[in-house]
């Protein structure tokens, strides 16, 4: 949860709107709770004298009645002061143990004075009235909340109102977030990137013009890498040629001296073609429904290799969304890579599940050292440095896992269990 910008703002106006609160009911408790106890507790007291004074004035027939009115008020009552009085099954709350402190403070004289009850019942309080002795003497409580459940509800009203605020405030800011990583995704198709630009925060617009603007420098880089690339391969494309035709019209006396020069020519026009595929990605070209046991025949056809390919008939049936060109030349990638790194036969898998399919080109050869595995598909990587360069240019993985990843799926080497390397392109099945 903390990862995330979300959590850890939540987290963040949680912990100040907690420490506000406190602070709040601290304030409160000082400025407002205290000195309204300590005026309640100067009252009560005077009440205390008064009626003390009042009960010591009285004959001792009229004292009973006068308690018994004081009672029939129902908002004092005044108990005999011995035993225990009704409903004193409680604790004070916090407002109530201050008014008590400050009745003490008030009533000096009367340092035995004793509590019992509180909480949601009544507060009796073991007091001398005048020279009558002791009496429970008690303020009944008002209807609904206590003065502590008032406190704690409000507390908890404002901070769940607080919370509602701030997430409505964070959804707010994480939409135009989201709608900005979604345009970002989609260039360098640049619609969302403009309505972003006129219909968002000024931030949020800013940084769009900023991504926009990286956009279009990558996009420079890219065309001036793929033009550079071209130009490179359109340039010894014509040297090539035209050794190649000085070998047909003036062939070498020697027979091993010509097969060696066409071998070279066909490596140097093989990596040419690789550099050229590995600079140019897939610019230019449009997605489309492509039938995959179909493209597999088609690549083992340019190819024009002993493939065996095996899978079950409901692969027949499926299809994938990708771009055409770029799916054939990373299976023909993948079925090179098996003639020319291991050894023949060399067989294709089909398998799917539920949402991707599987195209394993397996050969039997010696595999590769399970700790470069997750390093051969990087670009410029062999599978065994040791071995002599065989002419390969170290791209043809790198180009197959790129197209993976440009369509969803991806690309994993796995030793066999009885042999060989199996390289696993799995991409997502399309409805058709």
């Amino acid at each position: 949860m903390l990862k995330s910008l979300r959590g850890r703002n939540i987290v963040l106006m949680a912990t100040m709107l907690l420490l506000g609160q406190l602070l709040t009911t601290i304030l409160i408790s000082l400025l407002v709770i205290s000195p309204q106890a300590n005026r309640v507790g100067g009252i009560v007291a005077n009440n205390v004298r008064m009626v003390g004074a009042t009960l010591d004035a009285l004959p001792a027939e009229e004292r009973n009645r006068f308690i018994a009115r004081i009672n029939a008020s129902g908002t004092f009552r005044i108990q005999p002061g011995y035993g225990e009085p009704p409903g004193a099954d409680g604790r004070p709350s916090i407002i109530e143990t201050t008014v008590l402190r400050a009745l003490a403070l008030d009533l000096k004289q009367q340092d035995d004075m004793v509590w019992r009850g509180g909480g949601t019942t009544q507060l009796w309080v073991r007091l001398r009235l005048g020279k009558q002795g002791y009496y429970w003497l008690s303020v009944a409580p008002s209807p609904g909340w206590t003065p502590n459940g008032a406190l704690i509800g409000s507390v908890a009203l404002a901070l769940a109102l607080s919370l509602a605020a701030g997430l409505a405030l964070q959804r707010r800011i994480n939409r135009p977030l989201t709608a900005l990583a979604v345009a970002v995704d989609a260039m360098p198709d640049t619609r969302l990137v403009e309505d972003l630009k006129t219909n968002s925060p000024v931030e949020i617009a800013e940084l769009a013009r900023s991504f926009e603007a990286m956009a279009t420098r990558l996009a420079s880089q890219d065309a001036n890498r793929t033009l550079m690339l071209a130009g490179i391969s359109h340039d010894l494309k014509t040297p090539l040629a035209k050794i190649r035709l000085a070998l047909a019209l003036d062939p070498p006396r020697e027979d091993d001296t010509t097969a060696m020069l066409e071998r070279q020519l066909d490596r140097m026009q093989s990596m040419l073609a690789q550099f050229l595929d590995f600079g140019r990605g897939v610019d230019g070209e449009c997605i489309d429904y492509v039938h995959v046991r179909s493209a597999v025949q088609a690549a083992i056809a340019v190819t024009e290799a002993d493939v065996t390919v095996t899978g079950p008939a409901a692969i027949n049936r499926l299809y994938v969304m990708v771009r055409r060109q770029s799916f054939e030349r990373a299976l023909i990638n993948l079925i090179r890579n098996a003639f020319d790194h291991g050894e023949p036969p060399v067989s294709i898998d089909l398998k799917a599940n539920a949402d991707n399919v599987e195209i394993s080109v397996r050969d039997n050869g010696w595999g590769i050292q399970n700790e470069m595995l997750p390093f051969v598909i990087d670009p410029f990587v062999r599978g065994n440095p040791s071995r002599p360069s065989d002419g390969g240019t170290g791209l043809g993985l790198a180009i197959v896992a790129r197209f993976a990843r440009e369509h969803g799926g991806g690309l994993e080497l796995v030793n066999h269990e009885e042999g060989g390397l199996a390289a696993i392109l799995r991409l997502p099945i399309a409805d058709h």
